[in-house]
């Protein structure tokens, strides 16, 4: 018989393990563990199947631990500008921070540096994979949409028009596969993930010397508003930077 004691941390009730029990679990330190009660007063502990422990689609080839998910999803939820490495883990539990730092370590989670200031990213080759619907949508009936989807980008004059585009996107299930900002000329800009994919590394080669944003969409042969659009969310990011309006180069 094995004996584990209990304990309060931060008003949840926390239990030790056994050594033998977890050497008979073979479980390690961020794992899950799934506690059964198939009658009355017993428990039966035992590790969940590998289906209901990982978030990404085996055909991914990014692997992840549901701690590590969690973990992303905080980073994700923060905003660009406020997603320092010393914000995000003022934001995240002690034990956490282990996992936030291996996820440095996959590429998943990476810094860059903007303003003399370093800022956490995540991969976006990453974030389109992760955030991507399980079965392909069907072409939404809305009109607005369709065309996003279509054309891969939309630029948005108000925020009215912004707000109610962002609530179709979130029916449609989209939301997460469209990456929006807001540019210095008040208009808004939305980018769906697979266009900006696409064409990203392109950008950024283009701009190794500065370049306005005519002759770059020219140089590149997209149009002047995907162009801009893919621009305003790379600046956000801090890939590319806006020397002066419309004059830019690779950070």
């Amino acid at each position: 018989m094995s004996k584990a004691k209990t304990h309060i941390f931060k008003g949840q009730l926390y239990s030790e393990i056994p050594d033998e029990i977890a050497k008979l679990l073979n479980v390690k330190a961020g794992e899950e563990l799934e506690f059964l009660n198939p009658h009355k007063d017993l428990i039966i502990i035992t590790k969940p199947t590998i289906s209901e422990t990982t978030t990404v689609t085996p055909k991914s080839k990014f692997s992840m631990t549901p701690e590590e998910t969690a973990v992303v999803l905080k980073v994700n939820s923060i905003r660009y500008y406020d997603r320092s490495r010393e914000n995000v883990l003022n934001k995240i539990e002690n034990w956490e921070i282990p996992v936030f730092n291996n996820l440095f370590g996959k590429g998943i989670l990476f810094e860059y540096t903007k303003q003399d200031k370093k800022w956490v990213g995540i991969d976006r080759k990453f974030s389109a994979e992760f955030f991507k619907r399980e079965e392909p949508a069907k072409t939404s009936k809305d009109p607005m949409i369709a065309q996003l989807e279509k054309d891969g980008y939309m630029v948005i004059a108000n925020e009215g028009e912004a707000r109610m585009v962002n609530d179709k996107l979130k029916r449609a299930g989209l939301d997460k596969m469209v990456k929006g900002v807001r540019g210095f000329d008040r208009k808004f800009y939305l980018i769906m993930m697979e266009k900006l994919n696409d064409i990203e590394g392109n950008i950024i080669k283009a701009l190794e010397k500065e370049k306005v944003l005519d002759d770059l969409s020219k140089e590149l042969k997209i149009s002047k508003d995907l162009c801009k659009a893919a621009i305003e969310v790379l600046r956000e990011d801090g890939t590319v930077i806006e020397k002066k309006r419309e004059l830019y180069v690779s950070a």
